[in-house]
């Protein structure tokens, strides 16, 4: 599995640890803005990426608008070759997430994550019920695919008329192109330190014996007023530092009972 790390200055304090339980499951590459870079080359191979991207198109913030989901494709288009890509947030921890791909006899999608709005809404394929960004799962076939959809006349148009958000834009366009999006089963979410972690779970059928498993931790911040993001991810950081320390799920935790 590649996994790419779409990452800015104000996330480096994360990085090490969201890279050292990304590596050991695929390829990381780090995407760094390269209007406010959080890191270098160097340092970032020195934390266990596989490899560095500085990126230069618009991310209008937190991966917004046409011109960033074409960026986006076209980063996952030039670097990494595994069948699967795995994007992930730099306040999240993977612990199995091997779980959240379809085995040998798996369904036939193109794009697993997380349902946004509605966390009951996991049978829902549509638009409205879109993959958050952090912890999507996207098959390489399909990358080629979207980015010649955003060339067909009046999909940018469209795309710019609402919030862009890139997370539902990429549901939407490998909707478009035929592929069957799979949304997260389950969802867990706990405080620590006042942080939300949100837990995803195992998702198909033929393995339902799982599903109490998690598979990746995301952190969300509770945003208070007049808080800067560096200093939210201070309190992330030490959220995503506990769960690193006292939990994990046990292999021998898998078996049916």
């Amino acid at each position: 599995m590649d996994i790419f790390i779409f990452t800015y200055s104000e996330d480096k304090p994360l990085l090490p640890l969201c890279i050292s339980h990304a590596a050991p499951h695929g390829r990381v590459v780090l995407v760094d803005d390269g209007n406010s870079p959080a890191t270098d080359e160097a340092e970032a191979l020195g934390m266990g990426a596989a490899e560095y991207v500085r990126s230069s198109f618009d991310r209008r913030g937190n991966l917004n608008g046409a011109p960033c989901v074409r960026g986006m494709l076209e980063v996952y288009r030039d670097h990494g070759q595994a069948e699967w890509l795995m994007q992930v947030d730099s306040n999240m921890l993977l612990f199995r997430p091997e779980l959240l791909q379809p085995g040998e006899h798996g369904e036939p999608v193109a794009l697993i994550g997380q349902a946004a709005g509605y966390c009951d809404a996991w049978l829902a394929c549509t638009p409205v019920h879109y993959a958050r960004g952090g912890g999507m799962l996207l098959r390489r076939d399909m990358v080629g695919k979207m980015l010649a959809k955003m060339d067909v006349p009046g999909i940018v148009e469209r795309i710019e008329s609402g919030k862009g958000f890139s997370d539902h834009v990429l549901t939407v366009l490998c909707q478009m192109c035929g592929g069957r999006v799979h949304l997260w089963k389950h969802e867990s979410a706990a405080m620590v330190g006042g942080v939300y972690k949100r837990v995803g779970w195992f998702t198909f059928e033929e393995h339902s014996h799982l599903w109490r498993h998690a598979a990746a931790v995301h952190f969300c911040p509770k945003c208070a007023p007049g808080e800067t993001a560096a200093e939210r991810n201070l309190s992330v950081l030490e959220a995503m530092q506990e769960v690193a320390d006292t939990w994990a799920p046990k292999p021998e935790e898998t078996s049916e009972e």
